[in-house]
């Protein structure tokens, strides 16, 4: 068994700090660290959902590409950031950096430090 610190990456402001016990390349336990300034008392059910939800067997865990008879097939890591790379690049180039929306909500200000924005400001200019 390996034990790992983390946080929640649920769309939250307190990202709690949780220790995840992990057998067999599988999530067996979560549970909060007391440390966590923002949650002292514990973590929300979110951040202990997480043993359900990274077992689920409906969990995606590879890119898929949707075919034209709708039926979705796995593509590998590097096809689908080429994918989007090459489509946000055409998007700006035809229709100007306003053309993709950049939405965020309040799991953007905690221990990621506003990081997806940034990425988005950087590739796209200010206006998404």
């Amino acid at each position: 068994m390996k034990e790992f610190i983390t946080a929640c990456p649920r769309n939250c402001y307190s990202t709690c700090s949780l220790k995840v016990v992990v057998d067999n390349d599988k999530v067996i336990n979560v549970t909060p660290l007391s440390t966590n300034r923002a949650t002292p008392m514990g973590v929300c059910l979110k951040g202990l959902s997480y043993v359900e939800r990274a077992n689920s067997k409906h969990r995606i865990l590879y890119p898929h590409k949707k075919n034209k008879d709708g039926k979705f097939t796995r593509i590998t890591w590097d096809e689908a950031l080429t994918i989007i790379a090459e489509k946000l690049t055409t998007l700006k180039k035809d229709y100007g950096s306003q053309s993709v929306l950049f939405y965020a909500a309040s799991g953007m200000s905690g221990l990621l430090n506003e990081i997806s924005g940034k990425f988005w400001r950087q590739i796209y200019g200010g206006v998404t």
